[in-house]
């Protein structure tokens, strides 16, 4: 969210006032790599869990995955581990089971952990 603020601000500010053509390049370049980095997709690949463009682990790299419940009906969370250290945390409107199943094709059984109650 914040980079997506930051992007229609840097947008704003360099349409309004950038005189020449080098500030209108750098400012329209900031805006459009913060608005790149706002929408980039994140979740589950075949290849690796990408949330972010600054954040893909390949599944060779995850030592561990829980899948933990929300308050929220129907909605989980996918906290990814590299060793001891959270990498990533990804909200999902799947089931535990689907998660848990897809997850299985990638990782071993004692890799995947569910966690039952609610956060």
């Amino acid at each position: 969210m914040l980079l997506l603020v930051v992007a229609v601000v840097a947008a704003v500010v360099t349409w309004g006032t950038a005189q020449t053509v080098d500030t209108q390049v750098l400012g329209w370049f900031v805006a459009g790599m913060c608005l790149l980095f706002a929408c980039w997709r994140r979740g589950l690949a075949f290849w690796a869990v990408i949330a972010g463009l600054g954040s893909v682990r390949v599944w060779g790299a995850i030592s561990k995955v829980e899948i933990r419940p929300t308050r929220v009906e129907g909605r989980n969370e996918l906290w990814t581990y590299v060793g001891s250290i959270k990498v990533s945390r990804l909200v999902f409107d799947r089931d535990v089971s689907d998660l848990r199943d897809y997850l299985l094709n990638h990782l071993s059984e004692r890799q995947v952990t569910v966690i039952t109650g609610t956060n």
